[in-house]
């Protein structure tokens, strides 16, 4: 798997932002990780298995966004989905 080596570092980035309370740059910012990780996923760089992990934690973030739970979002990212991009 190859990932961008600029998707990691603005991941911590947007998770940064949320904790912080600097939400209207945290979606910026997360709009064009996003882009990235649609690349990636688009790519087929990604076995079934961690494809799944990342599209689980994906939809956790979007529901965690729908309910305006920041830091939960914040948590997913640092600790879920870099992990399993950095793998």
């Amino acid at each position: 798997m190859s990932v961008d080596t600029t998707l990691i570092p603005a991941l911590g980035h947007v998770a940064r932002c949320y904790r912080r309370g600097d939400y209207a740059d945290a979606a910026s910012a997360l709009n064009g990780c996003l882009q990235g990780i649609d690349a990636l996923m688009s790519s087929g760089a990604l076995d079934a298995a961690l494809f799944s992990k990342v599209r689980y934690s994906l939809e956790t973030i979007y529901l965690m966004q729908q309910q305006e739970d920041w830091v939960a979002l914040a948590d997913i990212i640092e600790y879920e989905l870099i992990g399993l991009l950095s793998s």
